[in-house]
């Protein structure tokens, strides 16, 4: 049996925000955009409110959405500002009480009251909870500027033509609307449990500042204003919900991804995308006919109906019908190359350390021994990393053949309590002599340990980009079935005692990744470095093998 505790170090957050880009809003044209987090604006669900965050703007739609890139938003009616926020609570959701720093539950602040006033008096359909502002009401303020604290609601109400709300009214709704969407409370105890981890457990412990920490309303807030800022881009809190479908390889919409541009970088491996036959490098120029705009893509992904996505593929316009659903994706493919010289190539596609692919993982190399592989290739370009108890179980398929019982890697805390992993030989474990990666900026965590952990025993190579940078791990902790918590809570070495590679893992080829190029396909520009390296021994420095040199098994 393993000697080594289950670490559930998952790496979501990193892997999700390379694929969020700054994104063109508004009007026509094919313009940069990509799949974005999602907010929602509650007093219930709130139609019809401006939002504003850098160059993205609309109105929040009838299910009350709004776009969140990890800048400011700002929330007006005509020009009338309601409020902001800098950061997207836990849950997604934005309600009165979050925009201004409060508690939710708090209905009797005068300034949650005079919001939802307005807010509620504006609504165009009382027969819902929902409030529907109507772009031509919205367009009645647009004569009136400022900050909605400054600004007398009760006179621009009557000035304007709309019946205010009584109070006993509007707190009713507030306190609905706290009963119906926080499902999810950041509560006290929850507060207490994160800062005592903060104070304790958190890698760098010395460095949390001993301040008041009740003000906050969301765990991410807290995190933010507590965390050691000059290393720590890591630690964060998710919804136990959340945590558990992102380990069943859980996602929502469509599963095509977007690197700043119109083009396809990445898709998830069964997603609607990837059966629906779109392929990396198609650019996406309309939804439905409507040219592509950040909003529409959104409301697409998020509306659960079938679309017509009109692509340009090789300098020929296609149209695709998908539609955006639940689905269970895989974590990884696998393939077998034969040189003219009958030289078996392994070929591995690993996009995350999640628990369930393990399983995906013992397929893999099971092929992998059959087809009797000398030389393997593993691409970890999009790979952001994810649980160690499957890193072990990957590096025992790599190098456990010729080095069992030996150090894989040890994980250090802030006490300098030291943890071990060692080698495990199985069945599928390949007698290898040396290992390629194909690795990016985006290549982190799990992954970068993986690559260091093997140092000492194989020989490594890197083809690609220098990786992320993050030698460090956290243990997921929870006190209820509320929030998880993923706070940096040790560092990671090999047997050599290597690590602290916050710059990254550097590469001994440095080769570009060509958006229009199919991993796998052995026109692709990567892949072909690698294999030419095989035969060489030397980066191809644009020299190429001879066609035809690999054919795929399968």
């Amino acid at each position: 049996m393993k000697t080594f505790n289950v670490f559930r170090t998952i790496f979501y957050t990193i892997l999700i925000s390379f694929f969020i880009t700054a994104c063109g809003g508004g009007g026509g044209g094919s313009s940069s955009f990509t799949r974005t987090n999602v907010g929602v604006f509650v007093d219930d669900v709130v139609e019809g409110i401006y939002y504003k965050s850098g160059t993205t703007s609309g109105y929040t739609n009838e299910k009350g959405y709004f776009p969140f890139n990890n800048e400011k938003v700002e929330f007006f009616i005509g020009d009338i500002k309601i409020g902001e926020i800098s950061f997207l609570p836990t849950d997604k959701l934005v309600f009165i009480q979050d925009i201004l720093g409060l508690d939710r539950s708090n209905i009797t602040d005068d300034r949650v009251i005079n919001i939802a006033t307005f807010l509620q008096s504006l609504d165009s359909d009382s027969s819902t909870d929902k409030i529907e502002i109507m772009r031509d009401d919205f367009e009645k303020f647009k004569d009136i500027s400022g900050n909605i604290d400054t600004i007398d609601i009760n006179t621009v109400l009557s000035n304007k033509g709309f019946t205010k709300k009584s109070k006993d009214e509007v707190q009713l709704h507030l306190s609905t609307t706290f009963a119906k969407y926080n499902k999810v409370s950041f509560d006290q105890k929850e507060k207490d449990f994160l800062y005592s981890q903060l104070y304790t457990d958190y890698f760098w412990a010395d460095y949390v500042a001993n301040k008041s920490y009740n003000k906050y309303t969301d765990p991410n807030q807290m995190i933010t204003d507590f965390k050691y800022k000059a290393l720590d881009k890591w630690s964060y809190a998710e919804t136990l919900d959340d945590y558990i479908k992102g380990s069943e390889q859980e996602d929502t919409g469509f599963g095509c991804y977007f690197m700043g541009t119109s083009y396809i970088n990445f898709i998830e491996i069964n997603s609607p995308c990837e059966k629906a036959g779109l392929k990396r490098g198609d650019e996406l120029i309309q939804i439905n006919y409507i040219n592509v705009t950040n909003e529409n893509f959104r409301k697409a992904e998020v509306s659960g109906r079938p679309v017509i996505f009109s692509i340009v593929r090789n300098g020929v316009t296609m149209d695709i019908n998908i539609t955006p659903i639940v689905y269970n994706y895989k974590a990884s493919k696998r393939y077998v190359y034969n040189s003219q010289d009958n030289k078996k190539v392994g070929y591995f596609i690993y996009n995350g350390f999640t628990s369930k692919s393990s399983d995906e993982i013992e397929e893999a190399f099971s092929y992998f021994k059959d087809n009797a592989i000398e030389e393997l290739i593993i691409d970890l370009r999009y790979n952001g990393g994810g649980s160690l108890a499957v890193s072990s179980i990957l590096l025992d398929k790599i190098a456990g053949f010729n080095n069992e019982d030996s150090l894989q890697f040890y994980l250090l805390d802030n006490l300098s309590v030291k943890e071990n992993s060692y080698f495990m030989k199985d069945d599928n474990s390949l007698d290898l002599s040396r290992v390629f990666f194909i690795t990016s900026e985006y290549t982190a965590s799990a992954s970068e340990l993986i690559i260091n952990a093997l140092t000492p025993y194989l020989d490594v190579r890197l083809i690609g980009d220098t990786t992320h940078g993050k030698p460090v791990g956290m243990t997921g902790k929870y006190i209820s079935s509320k929030y998880i918590y993923w706070l940096i809570n040790f560092a990671i070495y090999n047997a050599n005692d290597v690590g602290n590679y916050y710059s990254g893992l550097n590469p001994d080829c440095l080769v570009s990744d060509p958006v229009s190029e199919q991993r796998g396909s052995l026109d692709e520009k990567l892949l072909n470095e690698v294999l030419y390296y095989i035969e060489n021994n030397n980066c191809a420095s644009g020299s190429s093998l001879p066609n035809n040199f690999y054919t795929l098994i399968n």
